[in-house]
């Protein structure tokens, strides 16, 4: 990381995003993007400059270490092509099929989650898979280091470069929640998350949090967090998305998901998507799947029976 002299006014790094760019943690948010038709004529330059970086500075920023040692966002001149990665994949007889292309891209996912971003330049990167899959003819995929922010302003900086399919000049909104749950134990797990957002838990884990790192360090604050992740049985994160369909440069999304640590959850248009992040080989993703489409369908067969 550049160290430099004179820091006095770049913008600080927050202690979140100190923690996760750390020896011990690298954790980024994963946007899939899935089109209904193939994006060989995106244009990803123009998009990137025009649409995407204008959103926040810091997609135009590195991390620096100012001479007391306090990381700085500094701006600096983006070099779009060495952020925009165009894999290619294929099966040992040739060109793959689109059902052979489903597990190319999960891999895929895997590999470049672990991947460390390189040096000297802005913490983001732009993957676009122009084979065809079973979901989509084209999909692109976001990387975004969290240290940029938290996973809410995160996916509203990438919604916001997306517009209405059917009317661009309409603004881009999140869904609203117009149906309660009728199930009893959905209700208790809502009364329960509600309860702990607004208890003291968060303000008691920021505080030790804060003292360890005055007291110690950011990395010991960072390996404090990893160990507590490692020890956890589940991480999840739930994003309500716009229910309208949205396109980007005349080219319809048909799906779009997010992923981060453990389990995200995101709605678009009317459907939903559940991605899972794991340590691979921890579970059997195919019972796992089939195990949670039949707890929808139980959900979906109370809910629709109790109306």
């Amino acid at each position: 990381m550049e160290l430099i002299k004179d820091a006095e006014g770049l913008e600080p790094v927050s202690p979140t995003g100190h923690y996760f760019n750390s020896k011990v943690m690298l954790v980024s948010v994963l946007a899939m993007w899935e089109f209904e038709i193939p994006i060989d004529d995106l244009q990803t330059t123009s998009l990137i400059k025009d649409v995407f970086l204008p959103i926040n500075p810091r997609f135009s920023s590195i991390m620096v270490v100012g001479k007391k040692g306090g990381r700085k966002w500094k701006k600096v001149e983006v070099n779009v092509e060495n952020h925009v990665h165009f894999p290619c994949f294929s099966s040992p007889m040739g060109t793959s099929s689109p059902s052979e292309n489903d597990g190319l891209l999960k891999s895929y996912i895997s590999q470049i989650a672990m991947q460390p971003y390189p040096e000297g330049q802005p913490l983001w990167e732009i993957h676009i898979i122009q084979c065809p899959t079973s979901e989509a003819q084209g999909t692109l995929i976001f990387k975004l280091h969290h240290a940029l922010g938290d996973g809410y302003s995160l996916v509203g900086a990438l919604l916001s470069c997306l517009q209405r399919a059917h009317d661009p000049s309409l603004p881009v909104k999140p869904g609203d929640s117009q149906f309660s749950d009728p199930l009893k134990f959905v209700h208790k797990a809502h009364e329960v998350i509600k309860r702990k957002r607004s208890s003291f838990s968060v303000v008691l884990t920021g505080k030790p949090l804060e003292i360890m790192k005055k007291c110690r360090n950011a990395e010991a604050v960072a390996k404090h967090i990893s160990r507590t992740l490692r020890n956890s049985s589940m991480v999840i994160s739930n994003v309500m998305g716009p229910m309208e369909k949205l396109s980007l440069g005349n080219h319809p999304v048909k799906s779009l998901y997010f992923t981060s640590l453990g389990i995200m959850i995101f709605s678009y248009a009317g459907n939903l998507r559940v991605a899972v992040r794991a340590e691979q080989g921890f579970i059997d993703s195919e019972l796992y799947t089939r195990s949670l489409l039949d707890a929808f369908d139980m959900i979906l067969h109370d809910a629709c029976g109790k109306q």
